[in-house]
């Protein structure tokens, strides 16, 4: 069986925070069911679950916005603030979750292999 998670990670110098949880646990067996024959049975189950938060910070002096101006029940954990000045180069503000995935998968695999002399057959479902 295998399982991995990775950990939240925090990039101060792109303003953003990115945290990504993965977990991928994988079991199986084979088994021989007659002389020349075997059957192997795996199971796999994933869960991802990323996402990407922009926040405003006072790096080189700049005055970040005590509050920004969302809807009633729009906070910066469920909405997006983007404001772009196109005219100025780099001239734009980006607070809130920009990148929210989730992903669940199941996978189950069946194999049947059988040998005949120097014949050898195998098959499956996925």
């Amino acid at each position: 069986m295998r399982l991995r998670e990775l950990p939240c990670a925090l990039f101060l110098s792109f303003l953003f925070i990115h945290c990504s949880f993965a977990q991928s646990p994988t079991v199986g067996a084979s088994w021989r069911l007659f002389s020349r024959g075997a059957n192997e049975l795996r199971f796999n189950y994933s869960n991802v679950n990323a996402s990407t938060h922009t926040f405003l910070d006072n790096f080189g002096g700049a005055v970040p916005l005590t509050t920004l101006p969302f809807p009633t029940g729009i906070t910066t954990n469920n909405g997006l603030l983007l404001f772009y000045i196109f005219s100025l180069r780099d001239g734009f503000i980006e607070a809130g979750q920009t990148v929210r995935n989730v992903q669940h998968q199941i996978n189950l695999v069946e194999n049947l292999s059988a040998q005949k002399g120097t014949h050898s057959l195998k098959v499956g479902v996925d």
